[in-house]
């Protein structure tokens, strides 16, 4: 017995050892990976600035520096343009967002106002139906002494009727 309890001690002190052993390794390869996908951006960024660098040289070398330059101006009034125009429609989405922002506000104060006069209604339809009960009630109250009433009436002519 005392074996057996002390198997299992010893067992769950390694189990835990490589539950925590588990832990930081994940850590570990979790941070491993933020840090390649940093140095793959990193890469990409150098192979583009080498890429640059490349097609300058090859056009200081070729002479014809001049049209080259020309054409990344081009480039670069083209970017600039766009991005202009980016920034325009960009600008006319969030003006667009705000007006729906708005249009959404003011549905909700009308769904809002309109429950409140669905609640009153829904008040006022229960108490008008509690008044035609109680109503009900007191006319059928009403038929039912007028019908005592008619009831004792007829006794009371057939007692003159035998009597007379």
């Amino acid at each position: 017995m005392k074996c057996s309890v002390l198997h299992q001690e010893k067992f769950s002190d390694a189990l835990y050892s490589l539950h925590e052993e588990r832990g930081r390794l994940q850590k570990e390869v979790h941070e491993a990976e933020v840090k390649r996908i940093s140095a793959e951006d990193e890469l990409l960024k150098v192979d583009q600035q080498h890429k640059g660098l490349q097609e300058l040289i090859s056009t200081l070398k070729d002479n014809k520096g001049a049209s080259k330059v020309a054409e990344w101006h081009a480039k670069i009034t083209d970017i600039r343009l766009q991005e202009l125009k980016s920034k325009r429609e960009m600008e006319r989405m969030r003006e667009k967002v705000r007006y729906l922002e708005r249009l959404v506000a003011q549905h909700e104060i009308t769904v809002a106002t309109l429950e409140e006069q669905q609640v009153l209604a829904a008040k006022d339809q229960e108490q008008q139906q509690i008044y035609w009960e109680q109503r009900e009630m007191e006319l059928e109250k009403m038929v039912e002494i007028h019908e005592k009433r008619s009831v004792i009436l007829m006794i009371a002519q057939s007692c003159v009727v035998w009597n007379g």
